[in-house]
């Protein structure tokens, strides 16, 4: 095994090991944390909220379905996520359309929501 693998497995043995044993796991030098889950999710899906797809021409409700994958950022004392929703959308053979849409926080716990999504399908001929 290459060196890097094995230490890759070693620090993974040792990061399950310390939570199996209820212990935190060690921050590296170079990292940041420890992190605390917050008991609830902080955004989940918002089935009212609608958009007009631009490849389907009609209204779809495009949280409706999950809420997942954030990205966040903090910049200016907000934290801003970036973050996948999906609509339903039976006739797919997916079962839904991706968009990322965009929140805000100034606590890192309530956010607003753009009201729509800022990355989303076009109907355009690329």
């Amino acid at each position: 095994m290459k060196r890097a693998t094995v230490m890759t497995a070693a620090f993974g043995l040792v990061a399950l090991a310390a939570t199996a044993l209820g212990a935190a796991e060690p921050v590296p030098d170079w990292g940041i944390g420890p992190f605390e889950k917050h008991p609830q999710p902080v955004l989940s899906p918002a089935p009212d909220s609608r958009f007009l797809c631009p490849v389907l021409g009609r209204e779809v409700r495009w949280r409706e379905q999950n809420v997942y994958n954030p990205a966040a950022v903090v910049r200016d004392g907000k934290v801003c996520l970036l973050y996948r929703a999906d609509d339903r959308n039976p006739s797919l053979k997916w079962g839904r359309t991706c968009r990322i849409g965009l929140a805000w926080s100034e606590d890192g716990v309530r956010f607003t929501r753009h009201p729509a999504p800022v990355v989303h399908p076009d109907n355009d001929a690329g």
